[in-house]
């Protein structure tokens, strides 16, 4: 498993931080908070260890 980089730490710290009340987020809408794309996002939740989890998809 690859180890987080720096932009992947801070991506992941930043949909932590949006997520904090406990209420949920569109995929679209983390990437555009994050301001990359949707698979940028997908890969970092899909390839690190978080509490973030992915629901549903297609």
């Amino acid at each position: 498993m690859p180890t987080t980089n720096g932009r992947s730490a801070m991506r992941l710290a930043k949909l932590q931080e949006a997520l904090a009340s406990g209420g949920t987020l569109h995929l679209r809408d983390a990437a555009e908070l994050c301001d990359v794309s949707e698979m940028t996002i997908r890969r970092d939740l899909t390839t690190q260890k978080t509490a973030i989890s992915l629901l549903g998809g297609g």
